[in-house]
């Protein structure tokens, strides 16, 4: 013969009240404070999921915004080096150049924008040859100078130990400054 522990006593969710449940899961003692309940948890599922909504929105403005800083700050760099031979092989500028980082993108996430570590490269080297950095660093201090190759390796430094993490503040300003360096350029 099997003996069945009798049911606890709850506190009801609602009016606070202790009531005994006629199922384990019941958290409310009757239909009227089921309906505030319900209701009370509606509320709260919209927030919820305006929450999510504006995070979701969030999201998608920060990836656009920095796509766009991209898509500026490669174009400015494109017009910067016009004329001028891919950084790596020397070969001569031409049209398909494109902007090649000295220090990767993805691993030097804060250098992503900085101009001393963007400079023209032709597909072949920045693809085929994933940068061809060793021809990349020689040349490098002839156009930017030595001590900006220097400061540029120490942020290279300080980068690869900390990921960074562009703000919206961050990426409207290079955005910005890139369209305004692209109408000086012009």
């Amino acid at each position: 013969m099997t003996k069945f522990k009798a049911i606890r006593k709850k506190r009801c969710k609602v009016c606070d009240l202790l009531f005994t449940p006629s199922k384990t899961t019941q958290i409310v003692c009757g239909w009227k404070c089921a309906m505030v309940y319900a209701s009370n948890k509606k509320i709260d599922n919209d927030k919820v999921i305006k929450e999510l909504f504006d995070k979701d929105t969030r999201i998608k403005k920060r990836k656009s915004l920095m796509t766009n800083a991209k898509i500026s700050v490669h174009y400015f760099i494109r017009m910067r080096d016009k004329c001028k031979p891919c950084i790596s092989c020397g070969t001569d500028w031409r049209e398909n150049f494109q902007a090649g980082h000295f220090h990767k993108a993805e691993l030097f996430t804060s250098l992503k924008f900085n101009y001393d570590n963007i400079h023209g490269q032709c597909p072949r080297c920045n693809l085929r040859k994933e940068g061809n950095l060793d021809n990349y660093k020689i040349n490098l201090p002839n156009r930017i100078g030595q001590e900006r190759f220097n400061a540029l390796n120490e942020m290279a430094l300080i980068s690869k130990q900390n990921t960074k993490s562009w703000s919206f503040e961050e990426l409207e300003a290079i955005l910005k400054q890139a369209k305004i360096d692209i109408k000086n350029i012009k």
